[in-house]
């Protein structure tokens, strides 16, 4: 029974490796909140005390959906503030080209002012002389942003008129995703409620049956709650709004 233990944790951490390690190349998560992360994944599974191997694999399932999940919205969080970042960035280049600047050396001196991870992803978008594929599948920026910096650094001519538009895009894409972005805060106050009945139902049975009779039904229970979690926060986030 050690063995199966001890297989099924070395499981859970090499799939836990692989999750945080495409998060790591995307760069959005800094290296060392990866590393304290994985760490804790690691010893969470490894000296968490189970009475049966079935109740192990359902609680490392577990573990992998939530770090899962609690990755990706660490991202979204980061991204959101990257695209904070954006219309300030505009802004500057801007500025620069009002007086007299290059706009090449404009978008430098505007990039300057925004923080590392911000120019680390920007910056290759602003020197590429083509539209490539990797730019196409940018981080947190669109393909119609993607082609408004490109032509706002190919095409000197109208580039105050270029960028001013896209300034303005973003200002009215703001205010309607604050509007659109009720809906999906109500449902998410909705899921939150069930998933706190769900744990006080948990903890009720635990109270009159005790861990060792309902532990395999408590975790099931649990698993599919979160699943069924997590197939919402997907629909939701493929729901497509428009302007």
């Amino acid at each position: 029974m050690a063995f199966v233990f001890f297989a099924q944790t070395m499981f859970g951490i090499l799939i836990a490796i692989r999750i945080l390690r495409k998060f790591r190349d995307r760069s959005l998560i800094s290296t060392t909140c990866l590393t304290k992360i994985g760490t804790a994944f690691a010893l969470l599974t490894s000296f968490l005390p189970f009475p049966s191997p079935r109740l192990s694999f359902f609680v490392v399932i577990f573990a992998l959906i939530a770090l899962k999940i609690f990755l990706n919205q660490l991202e979204m969080r980061r991204i959101e503030t990257l695209l904070a970042h954006f219309p300030r960035f505009l802004d500057h280049w801007l500025l620069g080209l009002r007086v007299g600047q290059a706009p090449s050396v404009a978008s430098e001196s505007a990039l300057l002012r925004s923080e590392s991870a911000f120019q680390s992803l920007v910056r290759p978008l602003l020197y590429n002389n083509g539209a490539s594929v990797e730019a196409r599948r940018h981080l947190f920026l669109r393909e119609r942003i993607l082609l408004e910096l490109h032509l706002a650094q190919t095409q000197g001519h109208n580039t105050v008129a270029r960028l001013e538009s896209l300034r303005e895009f973003l200002r009215r894409e703001s205010d309607f995703r604050r509007k659109s972005g009720q809906a999906l805060r109500q449902a998410s106050i909705q899921s939150t409620v069930m998933l706190a009945l769900h744990f006080a139902l948990c903890a009720f049975v635990i109270h009159r049956s005790g861990w060792g009779r309902s532990a395999d039904l408590i975790v099931t229970a649990t698993a599919l709650t979160l699943a069924g979690m997590l197939v919402l926060r997907l629909v939701a986030r493929r729901i497509k709004w428009s302007m």
